[in-house]
């Protein structure tokens, strides 16, 4: 009597990404860097977008509130492109540490 081995009972593949070299605790990594530049590069960009907009309108004699909607969206809106641009500085990076290719 023969006995058929299991194709579960070997011992399991590595995961492997589509491109090689690229695995999670690379992943991992960029993504923190990301997270941290984008989120303190945009808090500073906010507040000096937020601090601009509410000293032109508190000189105006603006009501507090409205400074305070005017400067959360000015901050917000300041934000975005840091967050843009370290999400793609780190993309392209990780990128080109994998592939073996340089920045250009």
């Amino acid at each position: 009597m023969e006995i058929e081995t299991s194709p579960y009972a070997s011992p399991a593949a590595k995961a492997r990404s589509p491109i090689g070299g690229l695995n999670e605790m690379t992943i991992a990594k960029n993504w923190l860097i990301f997270f941290l530049v984008a989120t303190f590069g945009g808090a500073v960009a906010g507040m000096f977008a937020g601090g601009i907009i509410g000293a032109i309108l508190g000189a105006m004699g603006s009501p507090m509130q409205s400074i305070q909607i005017a400067s959360g969206i000015a901050g917000f809106v300041a934000g975005l492109p840091v967050s843009y641009l370290a999400y793609r500085w780190r993309v392209k990076r990780m990128l080109c540490d994998v592939s073996g290719d340089t920045l250009a």
